[in-house]
């Protein structure tokens, strides 16, 4: 009898831990389970918000210039350089492309430069699409964003990001893992407290079970007085790991207290919830900083619950403590980017906008002011230098921008040339003030630096003094006037921005403005011999001062080089129509001379470049400088040879009539320099 009884007891609690042992497998899987979505999902939504963040980018330049004009290299490179520029910031990205419909077709706009699958193979039958969308595939996640048209909210492209899935999901994977082993800890803590307590009543045996136990936990096991100093009766060996101090030091307050480790500024919140916590006896969990022994400050979590006595009283408090500070550092990273434009290090539109709309939900900050700056010529110095100066005269243009505003409001890239700036209690009077601060700012700096471009932008403002308009008034407003001030200044085909291009071609090159001059003296003479309109007249001579402004992408050594240039050295040369071409069409003063300058050294037979025109086919502004061009840079000195006289050089013009050069315009020109005595 007595044997059946026993062997029944053993069954009972055989079955008790097996219950146990299922219960606590729930827990840490339900507990894996959530923390695994809640990471993978902060995980996607840093990868959405990463990929939203740079179609904002791409979305004021698609609305403005239009789909349909990406046709031409200028448009296309600047994508691929911008997919490309993105993909290769620290993001996890593998590659980026830009797709968009046209005529019912699905058109792959670009891609960036980075090694992989073709889009095409990725792809098989991609559709535009109205809100963002996320992938996950056997060994990438994809994300589709569409970039809307800001006036119509129509999808006019998509932006597409692939990043690798061990990369985006390794903090989720991280996290999962230490929920796990959090979970799996306070289980073994948790049991080896129930099983100390049943096995054992002697304190002192308790102790030395549950110490050699907690020493095996990740971070700090502890049990500490219910007292201001949360004065430590246990510490587990992962103290020093964590503290930098021993044990021993916090034990009893013997050197310090854990409460002197906490950062002041969180002392009082968590003295707040520990007592929250113990009345309502729940779970205590709490994020805050410490600063360890070697002055280092870190991010701890926090688990803990209160030990009451028989009589209900607080006995004790018990817990884990976890150094989380790596994935403090990685959420404030992804804050980040998720925030700020990554070239400039401004906030983004995303962020302006939020900023706006709560700023002019508090009338505490009126008067509200608004700042819009607006860089001049960006797309010039982008087709003549290469997005790389446009790139530094961003940055050095948000550098005085952040200078002249200090701590008064925030400031905004909001669009591809565009800066916005909040001004939260700033009255028009002082935000004029700060206007006027920038745009000195702005000269001083064109003054004194001579390796970059000079800063020219043009600026408007508005205030919303005491809530009789909204800011969303007062932006609307801003934005008109930067508009007129914008077309004020593109009515200047001679701009400062434009003048600054010559100035370095006059000085990498033997190029000169004297050179320039004397073509449009020719050009013109041979232009009204022809009877040309006097609209067709100015263009010449425009074109005669800026054909060569595509000179200036070219390397001085090749543009300076005594001797004849190698092949490789010539098809560099012969790229400068195709830079001039897009440095004149950045320009709406220079647009109508574009074709001309691209075309500038096509021949009569059909064998000149870049697209071998022949005949008629050459424009005749083309036709004409090409005559006239030729003529000077024979009669005059050039490094690698002396000048031809001017007899000479009109008979060996003569010789290159119906090949190189339009027949007629060789007669007119030549007959105009004899009767000119010019000779």
């Amino acid at each position: 009898m007595i044997n059946t009884f026993s062997l029944s007891t053993r069954n009972c609690l055989c079955c008790r831990w097996i219950l146990i042992a299922l219960l606590c497998s729930l827990i840490a899987f339900g507990v894996t389970y959530i923390t695994w979505n809640q990471y993978l999902e902060k995980a996607n939504q840093a990868a959405i918000g990463l990929v939203l963040s740079a179609s904002q980018f791409l979305s004021s330049n698609l609305s403005a210039s239009g789909v349909s004009t990406l046709d031409n290299v200028e448009s296309l490179q600047q994508l691929e350089d911008s997919l490309t520029r993105f993909s290769q910031q620290d993001n996890g990205i593998e590659r980026a492309y830009l797709y968009t419909a046209i005529g019912g077709e699905i058109i792959h706009l670009a891609e960036s430069q980075t090694l992989g699958d073709s889009w095409s193979n990725i792809i098989a039958t991609p559709t535009l699409i109205s809100e963002p969308q996320l992938t996950r595939l056997t060994d990438f996640v994809s994300v589709l964003i569409p970039i809307k048209n800001l006036q119509t909210e129509e999808t006019i492209a998509v932006l597409r990001a692939d990043f690798q899935t061990n990369e985006l999901y390794k903090e989720a994977v991280m996290h999962a893992t230490h929920a796990l082993l959090v979970v799996v800890s306070v289980t073994l803590l948790l049991v080896s407290c129930y099983w100390l307590k049943k096995k054992n009543r002697e304190l002192e045996k308790n102790e030395r079970s549950r110490s050699a136990l907690l020493s095996q936990l990740p971070g700090m096991a502890y049990r500490c007085k219910n007292d201001k100093d949360w004065t430590m009766l246990f510490v587990s060996d992962g103290c020093h790991d964590l503290t930098g101090y021993l044990p021993e030091s916090l034990l009893l307050n013997r050197d310090l207290s854990y409460k002197d480790m906490i950062s002041p500024e969180h002392r009082t919140t968590l003295r707040g919830e520990w007592e929250r916590v113990l009345t309502t006896r729940t779970q205590f969990r709490a994020e805050y900083q410490i600063v360890t022994a070697t002055g280092e400050e870190k991010w701890v979590l926090e688990m803990g619950q209160g030990v009451y006595d028989q009589q209900g009283e607080v006995g004790a408090l018990e817990g884990l403590i976890i150094d989380i500070t790596e994935q403090r550092i990685c959420g404030e990273k992804i804050q980040y980017m998720h925030d700020h434009d990554l070239l400039t290090g401004l906030h983004n539109r995303r962020f302006y906008e939020r900023a706006k709309q709560q700023m002019a939900a508090d009338q505490s900050l009126l008067p509200l002011s608004i700042v819009i700056a607006d860089i001049n010529s960006l797309k010039m110095v982008n087709g003549a230098f290469g997005y790389k100066a446009g790139d530094q005269l961003l940055s050095e243009t948000a550098s005085i921008l952040r200078a002249c505003l200090q701590t008064t409001g925030i400031a905004a890239r909001t669009g591809g040339n565009e800066f916005r700036m909040l001004l939260p209690n700033v009255t028009g009077e002082m935000a004029q003030e700060i206007a006027e601060r920038i745009l000195s700012s702005c000269a001083a700096h064109n003054e004194n630096s001579s390796e970059s471009f000079s800063i020219n932008i043009s600026l408007a403002l508005g205030t919303a003094e005491n809530g009789d308009r909204t800011i969303d008034e007062v932006e609307s407003e801003a934005e008109q006037t930067l508009r007129q001030r914008k077309l004020i200044n593109r009515a200047n085909p001679h701009s400062t921005m434009l003048s600054s291009i010559m100035a370095a071609l006059y000085a990498c090159s033997q190029e000169t403005e004297e050179h320039s001059r004397r073509l449009a003296t020719l050009s013109t003479m041979v232009g009204r011999n022809l009877g040309l309109p006097r609209k067709s007249l100015d263009e010449l001579e425009l074109l005669a001062l800026l054909h060569d402004v595509g000179k200036v992408g070219i390397d001085d050594r090749v543009l300076n080089k005594q001797g004849k240039l190698n092949e490789e050295e010539w098809t560099l040369m012969k790229k400068h129509p195709k830079i001039g071409y897009r440095i004149a069409m950045s320009s709406s003063a220079l647009e109508s001379i574009a074709p001309y300058i691209l075309t500038h050294h096509e021949r009569w037979d059909g064998t000149g470049y870049p697209q071998g025109l022949q005949g008629e086919e050459v424009p005749l502004l083309s036709r004409i400088l090409a005559v006239v061009d030729a003529y000077d840079a024979m009669t005059e000195d050039r490094i690698y040879r002396q000048a031809m006289d001017k007899q000479s050089a009109l008979a060996e013009i003569e010789r290159n009539a119906g090949t190189q050069f339009d027949p007629q315009i060789v007669d007119i020109f030549v007959q105009n320099m004899k009767a000119s005595n010019k000779l």
